[in-house]
């Protein structure tokens, strides 16, 4: 075997054990991120089959309440310290990844009562 074969196939094994090591740091963070999450005094978990979509919303079916997605931070990138610390977040857990929430402050039937009386303004 040459020398350059030799080290060519040193360094995929290398490769190899570096992205099996990637992949346990990553599966690490999640699962901390989740614990995280599920002991922060200001967030809680919300089982995702109780979400209903509606359009961009979703509706908690067990409360009313409307959620949207939560687009900031939640995270440091790469780590499970917390920048949104002091922001009320409802989450679920989807696989290994969490996803956050944030509640509208409406119930469902809020926002259909709203349309319907829009509906009558509009007729009369």
């Amino acid at each position: 075997m040459s020398l350059f074969k030799w080290m060519s196939q040193d360094l995929r094994g290398e490769e190899e054990k570096a992205a099996i090591r990637a992949k346990e740091l990553l599966d690490e963070e999640r699962r901390v991120r989740i614990d995280v999450a599920r002991r922060h005094p200001y967030w809680r978990e919300i089982e995702e089959v109780d979400l209903v979509p509606r359009g961009r919303l979703l509706v908690s079916a067990s409360t009313d309440e409307v959620f949207t997605l939560y687009r900031g931070a939640v995270f440091v990138p790469g780590s499970s310290l917390v920048v949104s610390d002091k922001t009320p977040l409802a989450f679920f857990v989807r696989g290994d990844e969490l996803v956050f929430l944030e509640s509208t402050g409406r119930k469902w039937t809020q926002i259909l009562e709203a349309k319907e009386r829009r509906r009558r303004r509009v007729r009369a």
